[in-house]
């Protein structure tokens, strides 16, 4: 009987060691899971003031993968998964200055869509909804390599500023079957 015992005994801590392991491996996985959700940060200062940039996506901008042209009235209210991507620029200013920034769209490198095949509209958020503040426009790199300025905005006093970006193939675009379009969204600021 006692040898019955302590087969139990030896079985039941094995049980309970697994048990354990397992709600180990459940709570770093579930961890790990939330941390890839976090806001993710970008920082300028800028002498007197800082402005950074925040979101929560995987990727800091959109990409187009082999995506049909639409014309600018459905580009504008794409939703969806991947289909817009919302950031915030706070801007934290010291004193009785003024800080400018500029938000520049980065052309990834592999792309293979052409610019002139490419729209980017973005809106900012007031009371609670978006309103137009670049109406669609065809992306353009050629005035700095790869990238384009496509706001800029002067501030007084700190705040945060929400924006959402969407980009889509233009419906004039005729070569867009099998091409890829990524781009990144960088911040500038200076005290001006």
């Amino acid at each position: 009987m006692s040898k019955k015992k302590e087969n139990f005994g030896v079985k039941f801590y094995i049980i309970i060691g697994i048990i354990t392991l397992f709600v180990i491996i459940l709570i770093a996985f579930a961890f790990s899971k939330f941390n890839k959700n976090q806001n993710k940060m970008i920082e300028e200062n800028s002498g007197y003031g800082k402005v950074s940039m925040t979101y929560s996506s995987n990727y800091n901008g959109l990409k187009l993968n082999n995506e049909n042209p639409l014309n600018d009235s459905d580009g504008m209210i794409l939703a969806g998964k991947d289909k817009y991507f919302d950031f915030t620029i706070s801007t934290k200013i010291v004193g009785n200055r003024k800080v400018d920034y500029k938000i520049s769209l980065v052309k990834d490198a592999s792309s293979t869509l052409a610019d002139k095949d490419v729209k980017v509209y973005l809106q900012k958020q007031k009371n609670g909804t978006y309103e137009t503040v670049v109406k669609p426009i065809t992306f353009d790199s050629k005035k700095s390599s790869s990238n384009m300025v496509i706001y800029n905005s002067s501030k007084i006093k700190s705040s945060n500023d929400k924006y959402r970006l969407r980009i889509w193939v233009s419906n004039t675009s005729t070569d867009y079957l099998g091409k890829y379009f990524g781009l990144s969204v960088k911040i500038s600021g200076k005290e001006s």
